[in-house]
């Protein structure tokens, strides 16, 4: 990053380097036109900060030799003055000047620099992919790009372009494309893959379309289609690097979001300990279920299970043991269930499992739970399971609230008639 100071006071100068200290900028000090001319005709900066009064000139000679200079005639231009009037203001925004701050606003144009600073920092090393079947074009654009900081990819067509949208391996951070592909390639087409059959990773890649057309009608048609960004020919290079760095610096916040959510909500709805559901995964989840259910006419049964012996367990070897207790029973309630079944910890050293099907069906699932209790009984510590099994038909999550309530007190008969036992509505099994 190159930062051009024009001012006379080589030490209000030096007070701004030193205040924004900030790595990797570049600082060119100059007292006015005389020594700074030369420098806005050759070199490319990022921002002029330049005072009102300068040396045996002002400001709008600054203005003129950046308007001359094609490095330079879109680089931001920050006026310090030391007072500030309205007149002053309006004539400076009408020759081009981007902000106007006075010399005890110092603080807040230090911030502006180091927005800047971050901004492309962020994005440096951003994956693009940039398809246009103008290879002029595409070297050009590939240059400023790479100047920027960003890694490019390249292809003239949709076909060549494809491979890297369905790769989830490839983490894009940006398309950038043309219009007019060529050979009835248009890239229409190219938004609509993108938008319709990408790989998930890429759903939301924003993509920026470059093209001649000045259409309103198309360029709005084109937003409808899923592009977030649309640049005319010909474009200017800063243009093309802050709309790209813009387009990626939104991305990457709504991807670091996303798994944000992502993981609170994980947190949300598992428990900690075992990785099943909890109480509030379940609630969720079980809408879905008792839906299914009733829209394909199914019966759906509840088993509540609670561990046997647990308590010893805890109290003689520590909560260290039952910890990896209620994991081990974690995972053996996964193995014995089906896909289309899910178990939950509902507290403690109780799990509740949704099974589709009869009270036949999943009588033997339960079987199959405390059988497998049995021959894990070494890695369990003694710890054994007691199930209460009740089955129906229900509507509505309320409606399945009473099953798992009926199913509980079946729960309890099993334990009376001495533990290690599927107990249903007409009968036990015991293994």
């Amino acid at each position: 990053m190159k930062i051009g100071l024009f001012d006379t006071s080589s030490t209000f100068r030096k007070v701004i380097m030193t205040m924004s200290d900030l790595a990797h900028v570049t600082w060119r000090q100059f007292s006015g036109i005389k020594d700074g001319g030369k420098a806005l005709q050759e070199e490319a900066f990022d921002i002029i900060l330049t005072s009102r009064i300068l040396d045996q000139c002002d400001y709008q000679d600054v203005l003129i030799r950046m308007h001359a200079s094609p490095l330079n005639r879109d680089t931001p231009v920050y006026l310090l003055t030391s007072s500030e009037t309205p007149e002053l203001v309006g004539q400076a925004y009408g020759q081009g000047v981007t902000e106007v701050f006075t010399k005890d606003e110092i603080p807040m144009i230090i911030r502006s620099i180091q927005r800047m600073f971050e901004f492309f920092n962020q994005v440096k090393g951003a994956k693009v992919l940039l398809i246009d079947d103008q290879k002029s074009l595409t070297e050009l654009y590939r240059e400023i790009l790479t100047q920027a900081g960003f890694e490019v990819f390249i292809a003239s067509s949709l076909q060549e372009a494809f491979p890297h949208l369905v790769d989830p391996a490839k983490t894009l951070d940006l398309i950038i494309t043309d219009l007019n592909l060529g050979h009835g390639e248009q890239g229409r087409r190219l938004i609509r893959k993108v938008r319709e059959h990408s790989a998930e990773e890429h759903q939301n890649l924003p993509i920026l379309v470059i093209s001649g057309t000045q259409e309103m009608r198309i360029q709005i048609g084109l937003y409808y289609l899923g592009i977030d960004d649309f640049l005319v020919k010909p474009i200017q290079p800063k243009q093309l690097v802050m709309r790209a760095a813009s387009l990626i610096e939104k991305y990457r916040i709504q991807r670091r979001i996303d798994e944000l959510l992502g993981i609170y909500r994980g947190r949300a709805i598992y428990d900690a300990l075992t990785g099943l559901y909890n109480r509030h995964g379940f609630a969720e989840l079980s809408q879905h279920f008792v839906a299914d259910c009733a829209r394909t006419q199914s019966p759906v049964s509840v088993l509540y299970c609670d561990l046997d012996n647990f308590k010893p367990v805890n109290d003689r070897q520590g909560h260290e043991a039952g910890d990896r207790v209620l994991k081990q029973v974690a995972t053996l309630l996964n193995q014995c269930l089906r896909k289309s079944d899910f178990a939950c910890r509902w507290g403690g050293d109780e799990f509740v499992a949704l099974l589709k099907g009869d009270q036949k069906a999943s009588q033997v699932a339960g079987e199959r739970i405390l059988a497998q209790f049995n021959a894990q009984a070494h890695e369990l510590l003694g710890v054994g399971c007691s199930i209460g099994l009740a089955a129906g038909t229900p509507k509505t999550t309320d409606e399945l609230m009473g099953l798992i309530d009926q199913a509980d007190k079946l729960l309890y008969k099993a334990k009376a008639q001495g533990k290690g036992r599927v107990y249903t509505p007409s009968t036990f099994i015991s293994i």
